[in-house]
C-alpha cells in the first residue's frame, strides 16, 4: 500500500554545516555489521543499461575499509554480506523481506547502481529478479522484482536492526517523489541523492576510512561528495534523511532506535549539499 505524506510533520531543509561534530559513546563499543549489494554488469544481460561495476568496487572499498582491523586487533565493523552482480536482488534492500540475511539484518547497509526517478516513486534497479538466473526482460526495467521503490520501504521496522542507509544511485533522495522520505521506519540515517550522480569507486574507499574516524557519518558522506561528485558534469543534489536524535550518529557512539516516521515522537529533517554543475 502507498504510504502519504500527511501521516508525519513536514521537513524542512537544513543548510549543511561543515564543521566537525563528535558524540558521546553510549555504553561499550561493540563492531557493527555491515552489508552490500551492487548490481554492476547491468549491461551483459536483457537490461542493457550501462555497466556499473565501478559501482561493485565502491562497496568493496567501502566495506574493506569499514571493516579495518586497527592495531588494538578490535574491529569498528563486520561484513556480513556483499551480494553483487547476479547474486544482487531487491530484496537485498526490502525491509519486508525476511527469507535471507539482507538490510534488516545490518545495522550499515550500502548499494550502488541504477537509479530511476518517476513521477510518482523513486526506485533503485537491478536487472535481476531475486533470482541468479532469471532476468527482467529487454525495455522492461518497471517490473517490481527488479526495483526496491520508496513507497514500499520501511527501513528499520519492527525486528530490522538497521540503523544507517548508502545509497549510491541516482534520484533516490529526490524530494519530488511524495513517498521518498516513508522509508524512515525506525532506521537512524539515509544517505543518497536528489539528482543524478557519479559513481567513483574512490568515495567508497574514502566514505569506508571516514566512518572509522571521529567524524560523524553525514559529515562524512558530505566530505567525501565534495571531493568525488565535483567537477563531474551535471549539478549533484548530495542528502542525508535523518531522525533529529541520530544527526550525530558515528559507528562507534549512536543514538538509540528512533519512532518511525508515522508516530509523531521524532522530528525528521534533511540535509542538502548541492554541488554546482562543472
Amino acid at each position: 500500500m502507498k504510504r502519504t505524506c500527511g501521516l508525519y510533520k513536514l521537513f524542512f531543509p537544513l543548510l549543511i554545516t561543515l564543521s566537525l561534530l563528535f558524540v558521546n559513546t553510549m555504553g561499550a563499543f561493540a563492531a557493527i555489521d555491515v552489508g552490500g549489494t551492487s548490481p554492476g554488469n547491468y549491461n551483459e544481460h536483457p537490461c542493457g543499461m550501462d555497466e556499473r561495476n565501478s559501482g561493485c568496487v565502491l562497496v568493496d572499498e567501502f566495506i574493506s575499509n569499514i571493516t579495518y582491523v586497527p592495531y588494538s586487533g578490535v574491529p569498528y565493523a563486520n561484513e556480513k554480506f556483499n551480494s553483487q552482480r547476479e547474486n544482487s536482488w531487491s530484496n537485498d534492500l526490502k525491509w519486508s523481506y525476511w527469507g535471507y540475511e539482507n538490510v534488516n539484518n545490518v545495522d550499515f547497509m550500502i548499494f550502488s547502481g541504477h537509479g530511476f526517478k518517476t513521477p510518482d516513486h523513486n526506485s533503485a534497479h537491478f536487472y535481476t529478479l531475486n533470482s541468479s538466473t532469471n532476468f527482467h526482460a529487454q525495455g522492461q526495467h518497471n517490473v517490481d522484482e527488479a526495483n526496491i521503490d520508496t513507497y514500499e520501504t520501511f527501513w528499520g521496522y519492527g525486528d530490522a536492526i538497521t540503523k544507517w542507509v548508502a545509497m549510491f544511485t541516482c534520484n533516490f533522495l529526490n524530494t519530488d517523489d511524495p513517498y521518498w522520505s516513508s522509508i524512515m521506519g525506525g532506521v537512524h540515517e539515509v544517505f543518497g541523492f536528489g539528482s543524478y550522480m557519479y559513481i567513483d569507486s574512490r568515495q567508497g574507499h574514502d566514505f569506508g576510512a571516514r566512518c572509522t574516524s571521529p567524524e560523524n557519518i553525514k559529515q562524512a558522506f558530505f566530505d567525501g561528495c565534495i571531493l568525488f561528485q565535483a567537477n563531474t558534469g551535471n549539478e549533484r543534489i548530495c542528502r542525508a534523511l535523518y531522525a533529529e536524535s541520530c544527526s550525530n550518529d558515528n559507528i562507534v557512539a549512536y543514538a538509540s532506535k528512533p519512532p518511525h516516521i508515522y508516530s509523531g515522537q521524532e522530528d525528521y529533517y534533511y540535509d542538502t549539499l548541492t554541488i554546482p554543475a562543472s
